[in-house]
Parts: C-alpha cells; sequence; structure tokens
C-alpha cells in the first residue's frame, strides 16, 4: 500500500505540466510500513518547492504523520511553508540552533 502511494506520487509529479524537473529520495522501513519520501520539485517558472513526507501503513489504512511543504520563489525566498511540526519543538529547535550559532562565534572569536 505504501509503496503504491509512493509510486503514485512519482507519477503525479512527473505527468505534470508545470513540473520542470524533480528530485525524490524514498527510504522504506525494514517491513515497507513505513517510508520517508523527500525531494525537491523545480517548476517551469523557476520556483521550488521542497518536500518531506513520513507515511504510515496501519490496518489498511495510509496516515501521513509527518510533513513538510517549503515553496520557494525563484530566487529561493520562502512564499510559504506548511508542516505539522509543533510549534514548542520548532521554538526549542530554533534555540537550539542559535545557541549552537554563538558557541560557533565564541570559538572563533577566542581563535588567535
Amino acid at each position: 500500500m505504501i509503496k503504491k502511494f509512493v509510486e503514485n506520487l512519482e507519477k503525479t509529479i512527473a505527468s505534470s505540466s508545470v513540473v520542470l524537473s524533480s528530485s525524490i529520495q524514498k527510504h522504506f522501513g525494514p517491513n515497507v510500513k513505513t517510508a520517508y519520501v523527500k525531494g525537491q520539485i523545480i517548476f517551469m517558472n523557476s520556483s521550488i518547492l521542497e518536500i518531506a513526507i513520513c507515511v504510515t501503513e496501519f490496518n489498511n489504512t495510509l496516515s501521513i504523520d509527518k510533513h513538510r511543504l517549503h515553496y520557494m520563489d525563484n530566487h529561493g525566498q520562502m512564499l510559504f511553508r506548511y508542516d505539522n511540526v509543533p510549534r514548542i519543538i520548532m521554538s526549542y529547535l530554533r534555540i537550539l540552533t542559535i545557541n549552537t550559532h554563538r558557541k560557533k562565534q565564541f570559538k572563533q572569536q577566542c581563535l588567535p
């Protein structure tokens, strides 16, 4: 069921008249009951959609557990982003990233 979902996703992207190119990677769990699909779609106007989807199959039903859709213009500026990562986690990751960046700056300042 998951393989069929991924195949349909790839066929839909490949057959779209507005898609210039795409690069999709897929990783299946050992029992093929889970999949992680990520990639990039470039449209005719040079805009880019980055995707990441975690899919699980349970009792003959597919569930998209996590998703991220990041759409950018032809200059790489974000136009919109959809995801289902809880905001508390996003805030924590943002703080962690900022702190990591500051540590690097501090280390660079300490070097002769």
